[in-house]
């Protein structure tokens, strides 16, 4: 049990093998069951907000379960300094696209709700249009913020970000003009489709 192998004993790779065959355990009894036993009940609800919160929770905590059980596993072992690096700046990068994710379903959801809502069709379309535009933004704002945790100075990106919309803006003000006229059409319904 005290042979040293790649600088760990025995018995700390069978304490790490146990814990990580303990957490897929758990990770699988959270699938298979609890989130089971939430997907039925949520399906005998009238409401879409159980059924979405469900889904959310199905879509983002398995995977950072998953990562969580590996991680804790792995820290009882002694690990070189660019391997342990390695894996926290996948840890970092796993939270953050799930995050991004999670934000984006949660805009999808609410802007969903919201045209369902109005009982409108050409709203619904609307919206449907309206979305990769918030997508784009929300991936832009999570990939800054997953830069500026992994020790990327940001200030500078943000500072070319902000002279780059200036000169982007300047260039196309007739474009920028009417995208602003069509989200107040679309916010304030001044008119509608079907109107004389």
């Amino acid at each position: 049990m005290n042979l040293i192998i790649f600088g760990n004993s025995v018995f700390q790779m069978l304490e790490t093998l146990g814990l990580f065959v303990v957490g897929v355990g758990v990770a699988w009894v959270v699938e298979r069951v609890v989130l089971k036993k939430l997907q039925k009940w949520s399906a005998q609800t009238e409401t879409p907000l159980d059924d979405f919160v469900v889904e959310a929770l199905r879509r983002t905590l398995m995977p950072l379960l998953s990562y969580g059980v590996f991680y804790f596993s792995v820290k009882h072992l002694t690990l070189s300094p660019t391997l342990e690096k390695s894996i926290v700046v996948i840890g970092k990068i796993l939270i953050a696209w799930v995050m991004v994710r999670l934000a984006r379903e949660v805009l999808r959801f609410g802007l969903n709700t919201w045209a369902k809502k109005k009982n409108d069709a050409s709203l619904d379309r609307q919206m449907k249009g309206f979305m990769p535009i918030l997508t784009f933004a929300v991936w832009v704002v999570g990939i800054l913020v997953l830069l500026d945790n992994l020790g990327f100075k940001i200030t500078t990106v943000l500072a070319g970000l902000g002279i780059g919309g200036i000169a982007v803006a300047l260039a196309s003000q007739a474009i920028l003009g009417d995208l602003f006229g069509y989200f107040a059409i679309l916010l304030d319904k001044p008119f509608e489709v079907g109107d004389f």
